[in-house]
This record gives structure tokens, sequence and C-alpha cells, in this order.
């Protein structure tokens, strides 16, 4: 070979290299921050998607038990009429049918509604990168408050009202019973008394033929008798 070169900055062509291997390692770490940025945020998605869906659940419940409260409060303010023993106590095994509803209410669907209302109270997403919780507990606190300390003690003060009427009217029916039983005692001992009265006028009225003394004697035992 009559001549050869070489670059005559090659230092600075291999201080670019390590600058771009420097940028490509900031790009793989930038990638993967960002990975982990995006995974963190699909998965607290995820999270917000399912307790949202629990507070429908939560609301969709408290609608049910509003309406059952109000279907029932209907008939607690209904008045019977009530003129007979039975239908009095018809009237109280329905009560105590709306009781026993009333008692498996709470202890199923209010139960659900203030299980599921602390389950979304305590659910928290918490990560190095971000945290959720759900914004408004106080309202889902509200519907379950609202349940227990409202709607619950106004269906028992009604139906305690109501037990109380009935009971009366059932008292009243006996009374009336036993008051016609009375009477009708009263009305058959009359009868028997005025057929009693009727027969001895009659017998009163027959002049029988005494011949002798000792027919006499007869007749006046039959008339002491």
């Amino acid at each position: 070979a009559h001549s050869k070169y070489v670059y005559e900055n090659q230092q600075a062509l291999v201080a670019e290299e390590k600058r771009v291997d420097g940028l490509w390692a900031a790009l793989d770490a930038a990638a993967v921050k960002a990975k982990a940025v995006m995974d963190d945020n699909l998965a607290r998605n995820r999270f917000q998607n399912k307790v949202r869906l629990w507070v429908k659940t939560h609301a969709d419940l408290h609608t049910d038990i509003t309406e059952w409260f109000l279907g029932r409060k209907d008939y607690l303010g209904n008045t019977e009429v009530i003129s007979s023993v039975q239908a009095a106590g018809l009237q109280l095994s329905v009560l105590e049918a709306f009781q026993q509803e009333k008692r498996d209410m709470t202890q199923g669907s209010v139960a659900a509604l203030k299980k599921l209302g602390r389950e979304i109270r305590d659910a928290r997403y918490k990560t190095d990168l971000s945290a959720w919780q759900y914004e408004s507990p106080q309202e889902v606190l509200e519907l379950e408050t609202q349940v227990e300390q409202s709607l619950w003690p106004e269906l028992d003060a009604l139906a305690a009202e109501k037990q109380k009427m009935l009971e009366d009217d059932l008292a009243r029916e006996q009374f009336k019973e036993q008051t016609r039983l009375q009477v009708q005692n009263h009305v058959s001992a009359h009868e028997q008394l005025v057929g009693w009265c009727r027969e001895k006028l009659e017998y009163l009225g027959t002049k029988e033929a005494v011949g002798t003394s000792e027919q006499a004697k007869v007749h006046l035992s039959l008339l002491d008798a």
C-alpha cells in the first residue's frame, strides 16, 4: 500500500458510542418505568371498577330494602275491619308473619348491605406508584344508617301500634261472643221457665175428680211438689 489513513479523532467516536449506549440504557430504564406505571394504572383501574360495582350493588340492595319497607309500611298503616274472633286471630297471625319476615330481612338483606358497605369503606389500593380508595364512603354509610335508624324503627313503631289495636279487637270480639252466649243461655232459660209455667198453669187449671180422702192426699202431694 502506498498510503494509509486513520481517523484522527477516534476518542470522539468512542465517546459518541458510549453516549449512544447510555441513551439506549436510559431508554430501557424509562421503558421499564413507564411499563410499571401503565401496569399500575391498569391494576388500579381494575380495582376501582370492582369497588364501583360493589357500590352499585350496595345501592341496588338499599333500593330493594326501601321498596320492601314501603310495602310493609302500607300494610301496617291499614286498619282492617274486624267483626269476629276468627278475623282478629287471622290478622294477628298475619302480623306475626310480618315480624318473622322482618327478622329474615334483618338477618339477610340488611346484614348483606352492612357487610358490603364495610368492604367498600375498607377497600384500599396502594402501591409505591399510586393509592386509591372510594371517594364517598360516607354516602355508603348513610344508606345503612337510614335503614337501621329510620326505616326499621318506623316499622317497629307501626307494628307495635297495630299489635295493640288487633289485641283490642280480639278482646272486644271475645267479649261480644261471651255476651252473645250469655244472652243465648238467658233466652234458653227463659224459654224453659215459660214452658214450666205453662205446664203448671195447665195443671192448676185442671179440676181433678176427687172421690176419697186418699185421692185428695195424692193431689195435694202433687201440688206441693
